[in-house]
């Protein structure tokens, strides 16, 4: 055992060092369809999703510390950098091969938890001693031993991964958890009490961080000072919305989601009085508002939307009777009347600088909780009055 203990610790540097990590999985296939056009694929490539490989969560480790990855299949093997030119360019699984081979991407603790949630181990601890040497930097202290008491490693864990890491806060209802590429396996035993901010309810957004751009604290809108993690507690000063949320409404027409490409709408911003008390819209059970891409790219529900309707002045208010267009919507894993948008941590999508991402809590007797995200729309014109108020420190634990 101690001798396992040891070697657990240099895993990381075992697999940074080879030339290449072998990975074996019969479940990839020759397909027959051989083309020379640029970006098909002789090879099922969406079987690695499905094979015991990917399952694993000391797979993940391995994935991510290797320089190349070699899979052999039962009749063709494949270079992991394959993917960067095949058709299935948006499916899942192309997108874990992108992230492991490319050495410009920045993993953060959005993406490792994200990929981790699908992931299982024999023992519980191996969970955490594996992400660990994901980020030896971070944790170079780490304890192998099996005795020590599970709740104490995750903790530890948890609260390393967050350090000058906001990105954890990133994560909502999914989609689709009965899809095997989006299927979640259970985070913990019963027994253990995690902090709400490590998003143990629910599943950390997907691709938003894939492009391999800054995901410093600066890059959300918040310096080092705004930003402390201290055991289960997450210090976090910045501005933010306060809103309140509304039962399921039947309109007679769906609001239009707010797309980039309604040009007309960029210049709007929300009445003053429709900004001091704004009211979302739960959307449980209304398949209406799916059309927005929150599932399609984030993986994400929305579970509420942010109904507008436009005045003849052109200005937009809060309009909960009969709005034209939403400008906002949520995924949050638990029901709330109240809650907290914490506007000024702010992630811009690269692919669509339109959208900003940012994390929502709610009130917990003296402390707040983190209950999932909000994507904003064009909000440096929606949300003007935000950049004048006064920021406010959080507690969220």
């Amino acid at each position: 055992m101690e001798e396992k203990q040891r070697e657990i610790l240099q895993m990381h540097n075992i697999y940074k060092n080879a030339y290449c990590t072998v990975v074996l999985v019969p479940e990839l296939d020759f397909t027959g369809l051989e083309s020379h056009l640029p970006g098909y694929s002789a090879a099922n490539i969406w079987a690695i999703s499905q094979s015991d490989w990917i399952q694993r969560i000391w797979t993940l480790e391995e994935a991510f510390m290797s320089k190349r990855i070699l899979f052999l299949g039962r009749n063709v093997h494949m270079w992991s950098h394959t993917s960067d030119n095949i058709v299935l360019s948006d499916s899942a699984t192309a997108m874990f091969l992108r992230a492991v081979c490319t050495r410009s991407m920045k993993w953060n603790a959005c993406i490792v938890l994200q990929y981790a949630r699908k992931r299982i181990s024999t023992k519980d601890h191996d969970r955490y001693f594996a992400l660990a040497n994901m980020f030896p930097e971070k944790m170079s202290d780490l304890n192998t031993s099996y005795k020590q008491p599970l709740q104490d490693l995750a903790l530890w864990f948890y609260e390393r991964l967050a350090i000058d890491d906001v990105s954890i806060l990133y994560f909502g209802t999914p989609e689709h958890v009965d899809i095997t590429e989006d299927a979640m396996v259970p985070e913990r035993p019963e027994d253990i009490s995690l902090p709400s901010w490590t998003g143990n309810k629910g599943l950390h957004v997907r691709w938003l961080f894939h492009t391999g751009e800054d995901i410093s604290l600066e890059s959300f809108g918040i310096s080092a000072a705004d930003y402390t993690v201290s055991g289960s507690s997450i210090s976090l000063t910045c501005t933010s919305i306060a809103v309140s949320v509304q039962k399921q409404n039947t309109y007679d027409q769906s609001p239009k989601r707010w797309t980039w490409a309604n040009w007309d709408m960029l210049d709007w911003t929300i009445s003053s009085s429709s900004y001091n008390n704004l009211k979302f819209v739960a959307t449980t059970g209304n398949n209406a508002y799916d059309r927005f891409r929150i599932g399609e790219r984030y993986g994400m529900k929305g579970t509420h939307f942010l109904p507008l309707k436009k005045e003849s002045s052109g200005t937009l208010v809060n309009d909960l009777s009969t709005p034209n267009i939403y400008g906002a919507v949520m995924s949050l894993t638990e029901d709330c009347e109240e809650c907290t948008i914490l506007v000024g941590v702010c992630y811009e999508d690269p692919c669509n600088r339109n959208f900003h991402v940012s994390p929502v809590i709610m009130r917990n007797a003296d402390h707040y909780k983190a209950i999932g995200i909000c994507l904003l729309f064009n909000v440096s014109n929606i949300f003007t009055n935000v950049v004048t108020k006064r920021k406010q420190k959080f507690i969220i634990k």
